[in-house]
C-alpha cells in the first residue's frame, strides 16, 4: 500500500478525540478553532448544555473533555461525575470563568486532569492539550 494511502488512517490513530462543553457559544467557537489548530487535536463535539455533552459523550467516546463548571440544566461537576460512571471514561480538564479553591478541589476529586481558568485559555489549555496529543501519538506508536 502506498504511504500516501496510510495517512489518512495513521491522522485518525494520532489524534486527540475532544469533546467541547460549554455554554458560551462564542467562547466554543473561539477554542474549538484554537484546539483544532493544533497538531494532533481535534474537537469532534461541541455541547452547549450537560445533557447534551453526556449524549455527545456516549456516541462519539472522545479522549478528552473540556468541561465549563457552569452550565444551563446541571453543573459540568455533576456531567464529570456521570462520565466517571460509564464504560468509556474520557480524560477531564475543567475550563471555567468559576475559579475558587472549592471547584478546584471538587475537579480534583473526580479525577480531572487539570482546571484552567478561560482567561488563562491560550497559556495553558492550550499547551496541556498539545502535550496530550503529544503523548497520544507516542502511545500510539509504541503499541502499532
Amino acid at each position: 500500500m502506498p504511504f500516501a494511502a496510510l495517512l489518512p488512517m495513521l491522522e485518525t490513530v494520532m489524534t486527540l478525540r475532544i469533546l467541547l462543553v460549554d455554554d458560551s457559544r462564542v467562547f466554543a467557537v473561539t477554542a474549538m478553532r484554537a484546539l483544532d489548530a493544533l497538531p494532533g487535536a481535534n474537537v469532534v463535539g461541541v455541547a452547549h448544555d450537560g445533557c447534551d455533552a453526556l449524549a455527545q459523550a456516549a456516541t462519539l467516546q472522545p479522549d478528552l473533555v473540556l468541561l465549563d463548571i457552569g452550565l444551563p440544566d446541571m453543573s459540568g461537576l455533576e456531567v464529570a461525575r456521570r462520565l466517571r460512571m460509564g464504560s468509556h471514561v474520557p480524560r477531564l480538564v475543567f475550563v471555567s470563568f468559576h475559579d475558587s479553591s472549592v471547584y478546584r478541589e471538587a475537579a480534583s476529586a473526580l479525577g480531572a486532569e487539570g482546571f484552567i481558568g478561560k482567561t488563562d485559555f491560550t497559556a495553558k489549555l492550550l499547551p496541556m492539550v498539545r502535550r496530550m496529543a503529544a503523548l497520544a501519538a507516542t502511545q500510539d506508536e509504541a503499541i502499532g
